[in-house]
């Protein structure tokens, strides 16, 4: 049995996807898109290096966005005030 193109980029992106719950990593998300973005450009008929393109600049233009986005929204807390650190942490940093 053969897979097509478009097969192998779906079955990928569904890696990650499950890779990406596994680990709660969400950059996983952003690649997996630039993979569904590869498996509709095999969809449209293009060549693997169109392919490889679309998934590239996709999950890579994702990741970057997502990356930029929570950049600009990043606040930083006094360690005292940061409900994220561990209270022995705070305790040394006093």
């Amino acid at each position: 049995m053969a897979w097509s193109a478009a097969t192998l980029w779906w079955a990928a992106a569904g890696l990650l996807v499950l890779a990406e719950l596994a680990t709660g990593t969400f950059y996983l998300l952003m690649l997996a898109l630039g993979l569904v973005g590869a498996a509709l450009a095999a969809h449209a008929g293009l060549g693997l290096s169109a392919q490889l393109l679309v998934a590239a600049l996709v999950g890579g233009g994702a990741v970057l966005a997502w990356r930029q986005r929570k950049l600009s929204t990043a606040t930083t807390l006094d360690p005292s005030t940061n409900p994220d650190l561990q209270q022995d942490l705070v305790a040394v940093s006093s």
